[in-house]
C-alpha cells in the first residue's frame, strides 16, 4: 500500500512539473560582457596646437567618470 502511495505521489508530481533540485540542470547566468576600459588619461606631454581641442574634450570627459565615480570610503561603506 505504501508503494502504491508513493508511485501516485511521484507520479503525480513529476507530472505538473515538481522535479527535484538534484534531477534538475544546473543553471547559469549569462555571461556579462566586461565593461570597455577607459581611455588613456589626457596628460600635458599630449597635448598639441592641432589636438588641443580634442584633448579638452577628452578631458572634460574623464574629470565627468571621475565624478560620477563613488568615493573609495563610500564604496568600503556600501560593501558593509
Amino acid at each position: 500500500m505504501k508503494r502504491i502511495v508513493l508511485l501516485s505521489a511521484t507520479l503525480l508530481g513529476g507530472s505538473t512539473g515538481c522535479v527535484m533540485p538534484f534531477l534538475q540542470p544546473p543553471q547559469t547566468k549569462p555571461a556579462e560582457a566586461p565593461a570597455p576600459p577607459p581611455p588613456p588619461a589626457v596628460t600635458a606631454d599630449g597635448i598639441t596646437d592641432r589636438n588641443a581641442p580634442e584633448r579638452a574634450k577628452a578631458l572634460r570627459a574623464e574629470l565627468e567618470r571621475e565624478a560620477a565615480r563613488p568615493a573609495p570610503w563610500e564604496e568600503e561603506a556600501q560593501k558593509k
